[in-house]
């Protein structure tokens, strides 16, 4: 008889990849193991408690203070370190997708709008940085460090120099269209509402500057409130109102949408009163 001295069968594929544990072992994998529990060849996942209120959830190291305050933006947290690097990293994990890293320290915070992150830097430039890959996609370079904030509206970055002067730049392109001089630096994060861009400098100035680039507000059309039967009234299709996200945001998500909706209704109110 043969029986006794053949060998075993080699196991297959399929078999060999697993290993069934002893009791001893699945105890041991069932208090080693946070997220899953292996039983014999299956992985069944557990639920992760969630953190009670006030109980930190994950924290990430930079390679110095941060002074920046974060911006969050699809599942992304955006901020500065004074190691010189803006880093990416995941909101519900703590780990980091990317770092983009400039020639000095970083108090700007960044802003996020359309895909891509802008901040500023102590090595005078502002930064345009695709917020998805972490890669530059511009820089435009002031006079000296730029320690305010970035603020997006209508395609327009406003921030603040410490060569004393707030700047619009293209958002898409990187390119200068105006600068507007203070009286000293400008360390403070420039706010736009209804076409005016508000600032303030250490020359004890809180500025409105139009965003046309003067410290004029831009000028709104009036009709004669005693309208003779020879005039025409302003074609509607020619009237413009202006909605500035400001902050940031994206167009879809503009605070003053509801006041601007408000003033333009009554606009239109005295409008019809005037043509009766």
């Amino acid at each position: 008889m043969n029986s006794d001295t053949s060998s075993d069968p080699e196991p297959s594929a399929s078999e060999s990849s697993h290993t069934t544990l002893s009791r001893r072992d699945w105890l041991t994998t069932l208090s080693a193991s946070a997220v899953g529990v292996t039983v014999g060849t299956a992985t069944v996942p557990q639920p992760v408690r969630a953190a009670d209120p006030g109980e930190q959830e994950w924290a990430f190291q930079t390679g110095d203070t941060v002074f920046s305050s974060p911006t969050v933006a699809d599942g992304t947290v955006y901020v500065r370190s004074y190691d010189s690097n803006l880093y990416a990293v995941d909101a519900a994990t703590g780990d980091q997708q990317w770092a983009f890293e400039t020639d000095d320290a970083v108090w700007s915070s960044p802003t996020v709008a359309d895909g891509t992150v802008y901040v500023g830097s102590d090595d005078a430039n502002l930064y345009a940085v695709d917020a998805a890959t972490g890669d530059q996609q511009w820089a435009f370079a002031t006079g000296e460090a730029v320690f305010s904030s970035p603020t997006v509206a209508d395609g327009t970055v406003y921030v603040g120099s410490h060569d004393d002067n707030l700047y619009a730049v293209d958002a898409a392109t990187g390119e200068q269209q105006w600068a507007f001089e203070t009286g000293q630096v400008v360390f403070s994060s420039p706010t736009v509402a209804d076409g005016t861009v508000y600032v303030g400098s250490y020359d004890d100035n809180l500025y409105a500057v139009s965003a046309n680039g003067t410290d004029e507000p831009t000028p709104t059309p009036t009709e004669d409130p005693t309208p003779t039967p020879t005039d025409e009234p302003t074609p509607t299709s020619t009237e413009t109102t202006t909605s500035t996200p400001g902050f940031g945001l994206g167009p879809g998500a503009t605070a003053l949408g509801t006041g601007v909706g408000l003033l333009r209704t009554l606009d239109l109110l005295d409008d019809s009163d005037d043509s009766e």
